[in-house]
């Protein structure tokens, strides 16, 4: 009998496509998951994968433009986030329904952080498109999610890398997926080509544009609101001086906090395999850039398929 094999999906926002490139990666040599739980981008990702609806989501992400993604952002001036969130719930809807994470065909696990006592919130019951909106709540981005009186953040505030939660349901074997690792100094896996970095590097300017091509839109829908929402709308457009907008701001800052959290967690909750895609040229809100994520998560799960087969395999 093999061993019950748990997966932790990592936080990282729309470097979180390379989850469905490691899932794809799996599924290929017919390794299946006993368990399996997930903050924030890797709780969307892992909530659909349970319901059977990943053919979907990379459908979706391998056609995603600037323009959809436009459509999915409700901004909230004031707020406690620049987006509301409503958007995207309904648009995660599309895939979880009314679906119950207790009626999940694979044991299914959402983190998240409650703002106020700050602790690791597990949603071990009930809808999972509510845990999951919860779960991706990025401070400073998308507005807290009020559940059962607790106001509710990113998991990756707390918990970016959900080992713990994996092994407290039963695994066995444990691999991570761990999207925010400096390979440069943490020495992980490159799973991508010489060429496809270069390709990737020689598109940043081409990205830069198109994200700044973002916000401009966004205050085009916007444009019957007060000049005074006009001119704070303006202000995301990136620094002439820096290149940086608001969302570079808080990404970097997520991604900086959650690369910490995730080696001080992994001191007591190691994995049995650790996954790192080469993914830091990607920012969190890259989600443009989903094929070239994809397949840096599949390049670096494929990889490492004789060490997965090996640790599940009977003692």
């Amino acid at each position: 009998m093999t061993k019950a094999l748990g997966l932790a999906l990592g936080g990282g926002g729309a470097r979180g496509w390379a989850h469905v490139g490691v899932l794809r990666a799996l599924e290929e040599a017919d390794i299946e998951i006993d368990y399996l739980a997930g903050t924030s981008i890797g709780a969307m990702v892992g909530a659909i994968y349970v319901v059977g609806a990943l053919d979907q989501l990379e459908s979706f992400a391998s056609e995603v433009s600037l323009e959809t993604l436009i459509a999915l952002i409700d901004i909230s001036f004031p707020g406690l986030g620049l987006i509301k969130g409503e958007q995207i719930q309904q648009f995660i809807s599309k895939y979880l329904a009314n679906r119950k994470i207790e009626d999940a065909a694979i044991p299914f696990r959402c983190v998240a952080t409650n703002f106020l006592s700050k602790e690791a919130m597990v949603f071990e019951s009930g809808l999972m498109v509510d845990a999951v909106r919860a779960s991706i709540s990025i401070p400073g981005v998308f507005a807290p999610f009020h559940h059962e009186g607790a106001h509710l953040v990113d998991g990756g505030v707390v918990n970016p890398v959900p080992v713990s939660v994996v092994e407290a349901m039963g695994a066995k074997a444990i691999i991570a997926v761990n999207l925010n690792s400096d390979s440069k100094q943490a020495g992980t896996i490159r799973s991508a080509s010489e060429g496809d970095r270069e390709n990737s590097g020689s598109s940043d300017e081409a990205t830069q544009e198109q994200q700044n091509d973002l916000i401009q839109n966004l205050a085009g829908r916007y444009e019957t609101l007060k000049n005074v929402l006009q001119t704070e709308v303006d202000d995301w457009i990136p620094d002439p001086t820096t290149g940086l907008n608001i969302f570079d701001v808080i990404g970097n800052c997520m991604n900086i906090m959650e690369q910490q959290v995730t080696q001080i967690n992994f001191q007591t909750d190691q994995p049995d395999l650790l996954i790192e895609p080469d993914l830091m040229e990607f920012g969190i809100f890259d989600f443009h850039q989903a094929q070239p994520i994809m397949q840096r998560g599949y390049d670096a799960a494929k990889a490492l398929l004789p060490q997965i087969k090996a640790l599940s395999a009977p003692d």
